[in-house]
């Protein structure tokens, strides 16, 4: 393992530890995409990844959970729940899911530096960008159930 790797590990390791002081779990996966399960508490992370990115993608993934810890009812996954999954996509639903998705890499990065978390700036802004960019296509298309 070289030493990019290894900071990436032990960032991995603190973010798993962090997680699970909050009751949350962390399960890293070939075969699974990464995403955040609610009812188990359970984050995903696919390992198809560097380690550098599976930390930008496990800090985002926390900015999700941190954020709806501070606002539960400001964030569109908690209105997913509580509405179901045949909510309308209308412009409030659109807006409120890009506002949790950017909401969420603010925290990733504030969780970051809060903990003193190693992370790779340009992976950092890599994946952000792809992330954000796949949100504004999807709210691009046209309006319909979710």
């Amino acid at each position: 393992m070289d030493e990019r790797d290894a900071l990436a590990r032990k960032s991995l390791d603190s973010l798993v530890e962090l997680l699970a002081k909050d009751k949350w779990s962390v399960k890293f996966s070939w075969h699974e995409s990464s995403a955040t399960d609610w009812d188990t508490h359970t984050i995903t992370i696919n390992k198809n990844t560097t380690l550098p990115a599976q930390v930008v993608i496990l800090l985002h993934e926390f900015g999700h959970v941190f954020l709806d810890v501070q606002q539960p009812t400001r964030t569109a996954n908690g209105c997913v729940r509580m509405c179901g999954p045949r909510a309308k996509k209308n412009s409030v639903f659109i807006a409120g899911v890009l506002d949790e998705e950017v909401g969420a890499w603010e925290y990733a990065a504030r969780i970051a530096r809060m903990h003193s978390v190693h992370f790779e700036p340009k992976t950092f802004h890599r994946i952000k960008a792809t992330s954000l960019a796949s949100y504004v296509r999807w709210a691009a298309r046209p309006h319909r159930e979710v």
